[in-house]
């Protein structure tokens, strides 16, 4: 995995970086006479969801691999393929597993993502196996 790489620039005394979470912005104040120092640290990994669907109640439960330090996730759906456009299922999700309410009849595809601290965001998961929820059962 790749280290992350931030730049910045100093403006009026203080160091100003443009974090990787959605856009975000850090000031660092310096100190005369700094010469500053180097640190990095890796971005975390995204986690590894599957899903599965039980027969009886027409849910999915999609479950995932923990990433260290995440303080919650997010569950994205997809009901135009596994590279469709995903939208919002579930925020803030304390634990690794999920279940959706009641589903309607379709094809459902999931990706999940992990909040570390307060503001970085993992990268999506890649996309779970489709299920199919038919009149009858879920595949």
């Amino acid at each position: 995995m790749a280290g992350l790489v931030l730049a910045g620039v100093c403006v009026g005394g203080q160091w100003v970086v443009a974090g990787p979470a959605r856009g975000s912005t850090w000031v660092v104040p310096l100190r005369t006479g700094s010469t500053g120092s180097t640190a990095s640290s890796a971005v975390p990994a995204a986690p590894t969801a599957t899903a599965t669907c039980s027969l009886i109640s027409l849910q999915i439960t999609v479950s995932w691999t923990a990433v260290a330090n995440a303080a919650k996730y997010d569950v994205y759906v997809s009901t135009t393929g596994a590279a469709g456009a995903y939208t919002i299922a579930a925020s803030g999700v304390v634990g690794t597993t999920w279940t959706s309410p009641i589903l309607l009849l379709g094809t459902y595809y999931y990706k999940v993502t992990a909040t570390v601290g307060a503001t970085w965001t993992t990268a999506l998961s890649a996309p779970t196996a489709g299920h199919t929820i038919t009149v009858v059962l879920c595949t």
